[in-house]
């Protein structure tokens, strides 16, 4: 009677243990298709960034004096330049940690979810300045 008691108790805990397990490898499931999709995310924006750099680069060669102002600019491209490697550097660490710590991974992703948000505002301020610039250089243009 005893070991009957005991033998249900320990299946109720197999069974318990069972969908814990059943819900941990879900949630890790769920987050590795959202690193994957932040990795997709990042190279977009890494070929973003690599495209606005060679407009810079470009610009700059054309127009020195225009570019005194862009320091601003500078600054936050920089700060969205490291922080993007700051993020490929989390994300690479979240995928080996992700076997054992779903939960840490998907506090992690919320977190590079917002930094992206962040680099995406940046990003469009930067966009911003661009045009303005452009926008400064055609009036000079015609000043001449």
């Amino acid at each position: 009677l005893q070991i009957d008691k005991k033998d249900k108790n320990v299946e109720g805990q197999a069974a318990k243990f069972n969908k814990q397990i059943s819900k941990v490898n879900e949630d890790l499931k769920k987050s590795t298709i959202q690193n994957k999709k932040l990795e997709k995310r990042i190279k977009t924006l890494e070929s973003q960034l690599q495209q606005e750099e060679t407009k810079n680069n470009r610009f700059e060669r054309d127009h020195k004096k225009v570019n005194q102002d862009a320091g601003v600019k500078d600054v936050k491209f920089n700060r969205a330049v490291e922080e993007l490697e700051r993020q490929k550097l989390l994300l690479k660490e979240t995928k080996e940690k992700e076997a054992g710590k779903s939960q840490e991974i998907r506090e992690e992703l919320d977190r590079v979810l917002g930094d992206n948000k962040k680099l995406e505002r940046e990003r469009n301020e930067l966009l911003q300045a661009f045009k303005k610039q452009m926008k400064l250089i055609d009036i000079l243009k015609k000043q001449k």
